[in-house]
């Protein structure tokens, strides 16, 4: 058409871009009578507003009124990149012969972009950092550029989710190990209870992924929550195993025979009270919380239980207490006949005198 006529006679210029030029041809062609072509004639090109691979695309001087032909004539482009300026583009009609009003210089600028092959967690995190390294680096050109969206606020947690789980679970410990060596004057039972701790914590972590848990802020909260709990689960039984006297063997019967009772007691309690979570008609709730919950007294347990008694009749520390007169308590046998007795209201022969008097 004679509109395009005009713009194949408009002469390459080699001092810029080939991208500004086909720009100047595009519009050339729009317009048809040389306006737009006039109206930049006397401006020189003085800075770069983009560059690419160190060439000059878009001279400063000409992207105001780029950027106003683009949003009047690209009509296709505009509605599928959906940008938001502020202050806002002038209108201007591409059949017009009216020179191609100067945006104002734009102070806000909102544009969507599209991704896709986001399946898993990796993937969003992967396009949340690639982001974001575009955008630490367009700051060297004075672009500052802040991503935003469903991604970045659901994924964004994912980043660091580890590394401030770690972090968490070490500044409980921590604070475990200076409570209980203070609170039960040993630092060997401290150093005791705090590996059954961390024992405990990495196991219900585990078992998130047997379960096919996705590791999010729900789970990563009660793997920190297990931590606590489980003080329930070995507290009890250290403080009774350093009040006894006699043998490592001995000790920890005297303290399971007086401690294993009240900490099952409380590990059923607290099913009960997890039990009515099993009945919501919402899935997450029953596999996020009850299936969790769960499996931290299941594991608390068998660790305070069973792990621990054993752990304390190998490495256990030496008793807080003494016996007076010389005596040490009961043996095993008496003492199974001493809580006989005590059940049945009988009395041993004796067994008034077996017992340790701290």
């Amino acid at each position: 058409t004679n509109e395009y006529r005009n713009a194949t006679a408009l002469e390459l210029r080699p001092s810029e871009s080939f991208a500004v030029q086909l720009m100047d041809q595009y519009l050339l062609g729009q317009v048809g009578d040389g306006t737009y072509s006039s109206q930049l004639a006397k401006q020189p090109n003085r800075s770069v507003v983009v560059r690419e691979d160190g060439v000059t695309v878009i001279p400063e001087e000409r992207y105001d009124v780029y950027l106003t032909a683009w949003a009047n004539m690209d009509i296709l482009n505009l509605g599928t990149s959906q940008p938001n300026f502020r202050p806002e583009i002038p209108y201007w009609l591409p059949t017009s012969t009216d020179k191609i009003p100067v945006a104002p210089r734009s102070t806000y600028a909102q544009m969507p972009m599209f991704a896709d092959r986001l399946a898993t967690s990796s993937d969003f995190i992967s396009l949340i950092k690639q982001t974001r390294a575009i955008c630490d680096a367009a700051k060297a050109d004075g672009i500052y550029a802040y991503p935003r969206g469903s991604p970045f606020t659901f994924y964004e947690q994912y980043i660091d989710l580890q590394a401030n789980l770690l972090l968490a679970i070490g500044l409980i410990l921590v604070a475990c190990l200076l409570a209980t060596s203070i609170l039960l004057l040993s630092v060997w039972t401290g150093v005791i209870m705090v590996v059954i701790l961390t024992m405990i914590a990495v196991e219900v972590y585990g078992f998130l992924g047997l379960a096919g848990i996705q590791f999010s802020a729900i789970p990563c909260v009660t793997v920190i929550v297990s931590v606590g709990a489980a003080v329930e689960f070995t507290a009890p039984l250290c403080l009774m195993f350093l009040k006894v006297t006699g043998s490592r063997d001995e000790r920890m019967h005297y303290a399971l025979l007086y401690r294993f009772r009240p900490i099952f007691n409380g590990a059923f309690s607290s099913f009960l009270g997890f039990i009515m979570l099993a009945f919501s008609q919402f899935d997450f709730i029953v596999k996020y919380f009850f299936v969790v919950f769960i499996a931290l007294l299941i594991v608390g347990t068998f660790n305070g239980l069973v792990f621990l008694p054993v752990a304390l009749s190998l490495v256990g520390p030496p008793p807080q207490v003494v016996p007076l007169q010389g005596r040490d308590i009961p043996r095993m046998r008496n003492l199974s006949d001493a809580g006989h007795s005590r059940r049945t209201g009988s009395a041993t022969p004796g067994s008034e005198h077996e017992g340790t008097p701290v």
